[in-house]
């Protein structure tokens, strides 16, 4: 059988501060503010800018630089590789104070220019102490790895459905004047955070490398010194994934799985550091947020689909649950005007002989509901729902329905309704993110802290809309999970044991907000906008996301894990590895995990920082492969203070130990 790979983190960081020479400015496209561009001409130090494309273009992007002070600005055009590769070329470059490569077709630069004599001068340039920018096609050009869209574009569902494939194109060792990155353009607005786990997953256990993913907005930038810290300038955010120490990235031919990659997502004034990969500076728009305070677990079963259509649903959803709850009534909820779209449904429970009652929203005799084996919720105007039951006869009944533990089945958006709170006006202006018309409505709680977007990448109008939505409603409600469905995605939420389990082919994407200490939105109000554009910055998401049909523990943030001690991936891995301890630090219960080669006896310790043993984990024979188990500071026959303590994996062959962080 194959083994897992690889296991062992290995960092790659070519590109330090003592290398470091000029100034870098990644755009991300579109028409950023002007002083994204007066920092291009003042690091310049007013000089010569050199516009450069591949292709004619116009005049006013030169016309602008000298506006705003440059000596000279001007476009040249490299329309072929002999050009690419004159000499006469490389004097021009070479000449100016700063050069800017335009968007396009990130292929044709890596095709026309890579090894040529305009690629050595861009590099002279910011050798130099230049300044290297570019926007779009032509700031993502700029990192070590490139996404060259050799065979075409790719979109995020194809490249979390295949990360491995050949269509994600990625080549290495370009203009490369940020090392160890791949930066991604227009991110939020082609919801293209999909694509960029993959790329860092591929080139992860392909090539054996850890390079930090920079995804940035439209209308935004990256501006970094030579020291290695950045800038976002701009009306968006600059995202950055980081695979640390508590990562977990593993192949098998069952699937993949990408766990915990660290993302920093930040807007205006925030600064990041490239080379220490850490956020060093806040403006004083940052807000804080308690770490500490208890989840908001789910109270009951609850069922979530990608996709609104009750045909699909009825065929792909509903045999699921039949099955697994057999259910002999149910209790169907709508607003009145959306009683003619349930006739596959209730053609489907009359086929099955499940009786069933129709409630409308606006109903005075809801006793059905509390009766009910199964509620299910259909509709297609969030607002309007949320806004009949509150305080109303259905309202309440559906919160006894909940206390009693009834499972819910929640169609397409309307898993929005199983929040405390949800963001809304998502499917029907297609500029609401951008112009900052999202809104926040009521739910019913059923797992107040969870974010829910389905079909995230079905309509490519509605992008921005949806990736925004849910770390949004994150920032704003202060809550934990964030769920990105995609349109075949079918989840159960389990309450009892507090896992999410999945029913699909298409991976979907959870992101972790627990560790999250800081938290930031985006100052602009853009042309048309009736409020800021609504994209924010949070410190220290935990993104996750595998093609494996495993489960999901939403208070340990990681796959697989469903009780104390548990088998995780069967697959076999080439050596032991000790993973470290998730969360860290930790407030009462923390997860170690750790892989196996064979099977073996195996002991896990808990020591004090002065070597005195706290309790033994494990003791016993176990079965190769992953494995897991919880450990719970309040539950030990002596109370611990606050303080490291460390944890020792010992087999036949040796022990690995590990240092973790109490808090109490």
């Amino acid at each position: 059988m194959k083994s897992l790979i690889p296991y062992l983190l290995i960092l790659v960081l070519p590109w330090s501060i003592a290398s470091a020479q000029g100034y870098v400015a990644a755009l991300g496209g579109g028409s950023v503010p002007d002083h994204v561009y007066e920092w291009i001409v003042e690091k310049s130090g007013w000089g010569k800018i050199i516009v450069l494309t591949y292709a004619d273009g116009g005049t006013g992007l030169p016309d602008l630089f000298v506006d705003l002070g440059a000596s000279e600005s001007y476009q040249l055009a490299i329309d072929s590789r002999a050009k690419a590769d004159m000499q006469s070329t490389y004097d021009e470059i070479i000449s100016a104070d700063a050069v800017y490569l335009r968007g396009g077709n990130q292929w044709i630069y890596v095709r026309e220019w890579k090894g040529t004599k305009t690629e050595e001068a861009i590099r002279q340039v910011y050798n130099n102490g230049g300044v290297v920018s570019g926007t779009s096609a032509g700031a993502m050009v700029l990192s070590e790895f490139v996404f060259t869209a050799q065979h075409g574009t790719v979109y995020s569902p194809h490249a979390l459905r295949n990360p491995t494939g050949g269509q994600l194109a990625i080549d290495d060792g370009f203009i490369n004047v940020v090392g160890g990155t791949l930066i991604d353009t227009h991110f939020i607005e082609r919801g293209r955070f999909g694509r960029l786990l993959p790329f860092l997953f591929k080139i992860y256990v392909q090539r054996g490398q850890n390079i930090l993913g920079i995804g940035i907005d439209d209308q935004t930038a990256f501006c970094i010194g030579p020291d290695g810290i950045g800038t976002v300038k701009g009306t968006g955010a600059v995202a950055f994934y980081n695979i640390t120490d508590e990562s977990f990235i593993a192949s098998s031919p069952q699937g993949y799985t990408i766990e915990n990659i660290v993302v920093d997502q930040l807007v205006e004034d925030w600064q990041y550091d490239v080379t220490l990969r850490q956020v060093v500076s806040m403006p004083a728009s940052a807000r804080e947020v308690d770490t500490d305070r208890a989840w908001d677990m789910p109270g009951t079963t609850v069922w979530l689909s990608g996709q609104d259509d009750v045909v699909f649903n009825t065929d792909h959803l509903m045999p699921l649950v039949i099955d697994q709850h057999k259910p002999e009534s149910m209790a169907i909820i709508y607003p009145q005007q959306y009683e003619n779209t349930l006739t596959p449904l209730t053609d489907y429970l009359d086929a099955e002989q499940i009786a069933y009652s129709l409630i409308h929203t606006t109903s005075d005799d809801p006793a059905a509901i509390t009766d009910a084996d199964i509620l299910l919720f259909a509709c297609n105007n969030l607002e309007d729902f949320s806004n009949t039951i509150s305080d109303t006869p259905v309202g309440e009944a559906v919160q006894h329905a909940r206390d009693k533990e009834i499972p819910f089945v929640l169609f397409g958006r309307t898993g929005k309704l199983s929040s405390s709170y949800f963001v809304d006006n998502i499917d029907e202006d297609e500029w609401a993110a951008y112009r900052g018309k999202m809104d926040i409505q009521e739910g019913v709680s059923l797992f107040g802290d969870m974010h829910f977007q389905n079909a995230v990448f079905d309509d490519y109008d509605f992008y921005e809309n949806r990736s925004a939505s849910v770390l949004w409603g994150l920032m704003k409600n202060r809550s934990r999970l964030g769920m990105y469905l995609q349109t075949d995605d079918i989840i159960k939420i389990n309450y009892k044991d507090g896992v999410l389990q999945r029913f699909s082919d298409t991976p979907y994407i959870l992101v972790d907000a627990q560790h999250t200490e800081w938290v930031d939105s985006s100052r602009y109000r853009v042309s048309g906008g009736e409020n800021p554009r609504q994209v924010v910055a949070m410190t220290d998401l935990r993104y996750h996301v595998s093609s494996i049909e495993e489960q999901y523990s939403i208070e340990a943030g990681a796959f697989g894990i469903v009780s104390n001690t548990q088998d995780l991936i069967t697959d076999i891995p080439q050596e032991i590895y000790l993973r470290q301890n998730y969360p860290n630090p930790f407030n009462d219960q923390t997860v170690i995990t750790f892989s196996l080669p064979r099977e073996q006896e195996v002991s896990l310790r808990i020591y004090d920082i002065l070597g005195t043993k706290i309790t033994t984990l494990l003791d016993t024979r176990l079965s190769a492969g992953r494995h897991a188990i919880k450990f719970s500071a309040e539950k030990q026959q002596r109370s611990l203070a606050s303080g490291t303590y460390f944890y020792r994996l010992s087999t036949g062959t040796g022990s690995i130990t590990k240092k973790m962080l109490y808090v109490q």
